[in-house]
């Protein structure tokens, strides 16, 4: 298992916690926010935090997600197992991104994703499930 990288001038805010696991990576120039309330963000084992990613306060990301350039984690976002987001894609506060879920590019996800839900568009809908 390898080490969690952390790319070149990242912002992590300095009363943030964040557990990276093993093989996770933080990508140049990503923001991770505080966490609020005693909560803790997480960015699971084999997850991908791509270049100026915003991960804000108390996120959690599970394994072998990928968060992909310019995406916007909004405070207390949850992302399962095997989630992807595409570029530019924006999560409100509190949303629960489910297993396999995909959240197009330049798309807003203002509410739950459930699982194998392809979502797109400025609010995000439903376009297909994965099989």
């Amino acid at each position: 298992m390898g080490k969690p990288i952390i790319g070149d001038n990242c912002d992590i805010h300095p009363s943030a916690v964040i557990h990276l696991c093993h093989d996770a990576y933080v990508g140049d120039n990503t923001t991770v926010g505080n966490a609020l309330f005693e909560g803790v963000t997480e960015v699971g084992p084999y997850s991908k935090l791509d270049n100026h990613v915003h991960f804000a306060h108390n996120c959690k990301c599970g394994e072998n997600c990928f968060i992909t350039a310019c995406s916007l984690l909004m405070g207390s976002t949850t992302l399962d197992n095997n989630v992807w987001l595409a570029p530019n894609a924006v999560t409100l506060n509190g949303v629960h991104v489910h297993d396999d879920g995909f959240v197009g590019a330049i798309s807003f996800a203002n509410k739950e994703v459930f699982e194998g839900e392809v979502v797109a568009g400025i609010p995000a809908r439903v376009l297909r499930k994965i099989t």
